[in-house]
Order: structure tokens, then C-alpha cells, then sequence
């Protein structure tokens, strides 16, 4: 499991330093960056979740540990929407990339409580 949640790590990491580099880039995003990043969060949020659903199986569950799945869940969700809407329009760019940096803060946050409390 180890080796798992440190693969997981890194596709953060990864989507993080992708979406520092695409902002440095510039509007209009350049094709490949943006993809890039777009691909590393799927895989994160994606992998994040087959290691929860595996976790679950084989951990019970406190009230705590649902709660931080579905703030998890939620900031998924968030992250995409905040994240297309910086792709397409440029007007709400500040108030939204606050957002987005917020909520990356939040499911990193969220995310490692829950591992940290579930294999504890």
C-alpha cells in the first residue's frame, strides 16, 4: 500500500508543477501543457479513488473517514469545474484560480487525513 499512495503522491506533485508551468506559460494555453495537466489531475483523481474504494474493503469505516471522502468528492469536482472554466474564460480568471489553488490545498489536505486515519 505504501508503494501505492507514494505513486499517487507523485501524479499530484506532477499535476501541480504541470498547472505552475502552464500558468507561467500564459493565456491562451498552449495545447500540450494544458493536456498534460489535464491528463495528470484525471489520473490523480482516478487513481485517488481506486485506493479509497480498495481501502474501504478492507478498513471499517468511521464517520470521520466518510466525511473526508465526500469533502474529497466534493473538491474533485470543484478542481474540474474551476479548472475548465479557467480554460475557457479568461474575465473570471482571478477570482476562479483563487478557487482552484484553494481547493487543490483542500483535497491534498482531505486526502491525506484520510489515508493517514484509515491506515493509522
Amino acid at each position: 500500500m505504501g508503494l501505492k499512495l507514494i505513486i499517487n503522491s507523485l501524479i499530484f506533485i506532477s499535476a501541480i508543477a504541470s498547472g505552475i508551468w502552464l500558468s507561467k506559460l500564459g493565456q491562451p494555453y498552449k495545447p500540450l501543457a494544458f493536456n498534460i495537466h489535464k491528463l495528470l489531475s484525471v489520473a490523480f483523481i482516478i487513481y485517488s479513488f481506486i485506493l479509497i474504494k480498495n481501502i474501504i474493503k478492507s478498513v471499517p469505516g468511521t464517520n470521520l473517514l466518510w466525511i473526508l471522502i465526500g469533502l474529497c468528492a466534493v473538491f474533485a469536482v470543484i478542481l474540474i469545474i474551476t479548472g475548465g472554466i479557467l480554460s475557457v474564460n479568461q474575465n473570471a480568471k482571478t477570482y476562479i484560480l483563487i478557487l482552484h489553488k484553494i481547493t487543490r490545498s483542500l483535497i491534498l489536505i482531505s486526502l491525506s487525513s484520510w489515508f493517514y486515519l484509515s491506515l493509522k
